[in-house]
This record gives C-alpha cells, structure tokens and sequence, in this order.
C-alpha cells in the first residue's frame, strides 16, 4: 500500500537499545523463530498505532527501503477504504516491493488494485467463499481436519 502523499518518515530509527519506548521490529524474520511475536504487535497496537519499520535483508534480497505498519484494525480498514489517499496500485501491497519490470503484471492482481478494479472482481468471487459453496465443494475431510486427539487427518 502505497501513500499517495509522501509521508515524512522519522530520521533514523531505534536501535536495538533504544528503551521501553523502542518501537518493535516486526519485519525481521528471526522475530518468527519462536512463533509469531504476538507481545510485538500489542505494543504496536497499543502505542505505535502507524509505525516505520525496517526492511532486514532476507534471504539474499537486499534490504528495502522500510515501510508504514498499520496494526490497529479501524486504522486497517480505514486505509483500505480510502484509495484517494492511499494506493495499492502505485506500488503494489507486498512489503517487498515488486521489481519494475514485474509491476505492470503485479497490479493486475485483485489485492493490488484499487476501486473500482478490486471491488468488480471481489463481488465476482465473493459468493464462492461463503459458507455453503465452501461446505458443498469439500467431498472429504481433507487436511483441514484435525481429530481430538491432535494431528492431521489425511
């Protein structure tokens, strides 16, 4: 999601002993090692709403160029509903941004258009992602079921 208006980013940022009011760092992967990092996203939430976030290198990819996190649910959805200001379009919604020449075929993806683009096509596969046509495609349990006692079903 890109900001049709170029947001001023705080210079710098935390280091790693930056204090009780460090912003967490939610996009390096080694977060992850032990599950999500649930306490992380409840500082967010609860005192850095919109937070700027590093872009680690991951993997051999080069670090990025950092990103907005947005973790407060009425902030997400506000967001999401005012594509005048905000754009998945211009530079597509993975936190890595797609490479150039990959844009062109990127933004033609649903969750990268903006309105009225991704409202077209999500009423065209909404009705295949309620609970009927879900329950009436599933002719076995699949590995989606689980049993009691833990452990897939397949």
């Amino acid at each position: 999601m890109t900001s049709r208006a170029t947001p001023t980013p705080p210079a710098g940022g935390p280091g790693p002993d930056a204090g009780p009011d460090a912003v967490p760092d939610v996009f390096d992967p080694r977060q992850y090692a032990a599950g999500v990092p649930h306490a992380a996203y409840r500082v967010l939430r609860d005192h850095h709403p919109v937070a700027w976030q590093q872009e680690h290198e991951v993997l051999g990819r080069p670090a990025g160029p950092r990103f907005w996190a947005v973790t407060r649910h009425a902030d997400v959805v506000r967001v999401l509903k005012d594509s005048e200001t905000y754009s998945s379009y211009l530079g597509a919604t993975q936190i890595r941004d797609p490479d150039p020449d990959d844009l062109p075929f990127v933004r033609r993806m649903m969750p990268n258009q903006d309105l009225p683009g991704h409202g077209r096509l999500r009423r065209l596969v909404s009705r295949a992602f309620t609970r009927r046509p879900l329950r009436v495609g599933r002719t076995h349990p699949g590995p989606l079921a689980v049993r009691a006692g833990g452990g897939d079903r397949t």
